[in-house]
């Protein structure tokens, strides 16, 4: 979810959508706010190590 305030400044989707990507899933939905899923669970450290980098470089692409 994207608060308000941060709104065109970061999308939900692109973001949920990255990082179900790097375990085999599918994600996205709005700008402010996305939901995903994933299928290869033992990759899921990985992909919560990743979540500062895919915010950070998606940033301005609200």
């Amino acid at each position: 979810m994207i608060t308000k305030d941060l709104k065109g400044h970061y999308n939900a989707g692109e973001i949920v959508r990255r990082l179900s990507a790097l375990a085999g899933g599918k994600g996205g939905g709005r700008p402010d706010m996305a939901q995903g899923g994933i299928k290869e669970v033992k990759k899921l450290d990985s992909v919560l190590d990743k979540v500062y980098d895919i915010i950070k470089a998606t940033r301005g692409n609200g």
